[in-house]
């Protein structure tokens, strides 16, 4: 019988993006990986194959304390050979953060370190490509053959910059014009320029290995900011 992990990791996204490679590491390695994430944002996920994600359902997504008691009942359920439970700094659950805070590691480190992954992996990310929502989304707010793509507001912070663009320059805003964050990756990949805040958009082009002309806006201390091997300009928003 395939062995069977769980992970219990049900948002952000940008927490799960971070921590998809570890679920590939273990199904290359021959076992089933079970995730519940917060019904909200199952949307992004769903094209994965590979892994059983669960939508889930919480009142609301800022009621963090209660992700756990609905998420461990579903694993459970699931009858996992393994839990690995990766959620930091989340009010009401502060069990992972005490493991967290006795390492000097940062928080991506740290869950690599947790479930016995090489840090290498994280880097290997791989995502289901869906061309035909990705071109929808592009002629539909892409209007100039030379575009930058700029990310400011993240679900919890914003940091907004300005740039000085040649008039046949458009700046495109990532909004949610889309449910999938994915659909993004074809703008992304054709932008002369690319300016992320530190969020889940930030963390795939990190991870996907995306080239270009990229600029990083850092919102957190180095322990929350994630580890980077890419080339990116930091820039410090006004």
């Amino acid at each position: 019988m395939m062995k069977r992990i769980g992970i219990n990791q049900p948002g952000k996204i940008g927490d799960i993006i971070i921590t998809l490679p570890i679920a590939q590491y273990f199904i290359d390695k021959g076992y089933e990986v079970v995730w519940p994430v917060l019904d909200c944002i199952y949307s992004h996920f769903k094209y994965f194959d590979d892994i059983k994600f669960i939508p889930v359902k919480c009142p609301h997504v800022n009621y963090t304390h209660m992700w756990y008691s609905i998420t461990t009942a579903e694993l459970q359920k699931h009858k996992c050979d393994k839990i690995f439970e990766l959620s930091l700094r989340i009010p009401g659950y502060d069990k992972s953060t005490h493991k967290w805070n006795e390492t000097d590691l940062t928080f991506d480190e740290w869950r690599y370190v947790e479930c016995e992954v090489p840090f290498d992996q994280k880097w290997k990310l791989k995502v289901p490509r869906q061309d035909s929502r990705e071109q929808e989304l592009h002629f539909k707010i892409v209007d100039n053959d030379r575009f930058i793509v700029v990310h400011t507001d993240g679900s919890d912070c914003s940091k907004p910059i300005e740039f000085d663009l040649p008039s046949d320059v458009q700046r495109v805003n990532i909004k949610p014009y889309t449910d999938c964050i994915f659909d993004w990756l074809s703008i992304i990949e054709n932008a002369e320029k690319i300016v992320m805040l530190d969020s889940c958009y930030f963390n795939l082009i990190e991870q996907l290995n995306i080239k270009g002309d990229k600029y990083f806006i850092p919102r957190s201390d180095w322990a929350a900011t994630p580890i980077m091997r890419n080339d990116w300009k930091v820039i410090c928003s006004g």
